[in-house]
């Protein structure tokens, strides 16, 4: 409903919404450009088939239609624009120019993150403002039970293993200064542990996920403890593994937009995350 921008039921067939502007306020679509009774047709093979909107949906139960609408004409446009540069590519490549085809290559740097912005696009519109709860979150909570268990038992034999891989490991861990590190990290874990399953079983939602990053920091914390410099133990160091500078530079770039974009998506998700409503509601 939201993602086709139907505030209206439409009982004799729906159209399609290409573009327009929500307007949450007077629940409708300004300057509209739609085609007639495409949506029921797509939707329902039908013309006419009957279509429900929002004015069907609690105003407490609405999602924010703006959001949706946009987020699902992103991911489609650039679905559309991704089968343009693949076209666009194969007709130069016909023509024998594609490597002389400077605007071609301008427009796929262009398109680089088009696939993760598509794909992030594409999870906002499902799951914008739904999280379970009720018997769906309780059975959520039994899951992470037996998976904490599994991940602590997993970290405990490796813990345990890795340090007699290797007389380098065993020194590191257990002697000065590396083995202070033999009493943070596994204190930090015991920790986090600890706040996971109190977490769940107080029914809190934010100290469990906060507890379940604390031990995967601490794990990969612990593997740089006992493998560093070294990338593929024991012989491999980072610097020997490493790109030459002008491939850094240039994966370097490409991080100074990505990791912005990344952190800020994810604290986006997280606070759409925030709010609840009825597991058995559907999607709006």
């Amino acid at each position: 409903m939201a993602m086709e921008g139907h505030y209206d039921s439409h009982p004799d067939g729906a159209p399609l919404i290409l573009f327009g502007i929500p307007n949450p306020r007077e629940k409708r679509i300004d300057y509209a450009i739609q085609i007639p009774k495409a949506s029921s047709l797509i939707l329902k093979h039908s013309l006419d088939a009957p279509l429900a909107g929002l004015d069907t949906v609690p105003d407490d139960e609405e999602p924010p239609v703006a959001v949706v609408f946009w987020s699902f004409r992103i991911m489609v446009g650039l679905g559309f624009a991704m089968l343009g540069i693949g076209g666009w590519s194969l007709w130069r490549r016909w023509r024998g120019t594609l490597y002389e085809a400077r605007w071609l290559h301008r427009a796929s740097a262009l398109m680089g993150p088009s696939g993760f912005v598509s794909v992030l696009a594409g999870w906002i519109t499902t799951e914008v403002g739904r999280q379970p709860e009720g018997a769906l979150q309780e059975r959520m909570r039994g899951h992470a039970r037996w998976l904490g268990m599994g991940t602590l038992a997993a970290i405990g034999l490796v813990s345990v293993l890795t340090p007699f891989q290797d007389p380098v490991y065993f020194h590191r861990w257990f002697n000065l200064p590396g083995s202070i590190f033999s009493v943070i990290v596994p204190g930090a874990v015991a920790f986090s542990a600890w706040s996971l399953f109190m977490g769940l079983k107080e029914r809190a939602e934010a100290r469990p996920f906060l507890a379940a990053l604390g031990l995967f920091v601490l794990s990969f914390m612990g593997v740089g403890v006992s493998f560093y410099p070294h990338i593929v133990p024991p012989s491999l160091t980072i610097w020997q593994a490493a790109a030459p500078d002008e491939s850094l530079s240039f994966v370097l770039a490409g991080t100074v937009v990505l990791i912005p974009l990344i952190l800020g998506y994810t604290a986006y998700a997280y606070w759409v995350f925030r709010g609840k409503v009825d597991p058995h509601g559907g999607y709006h």
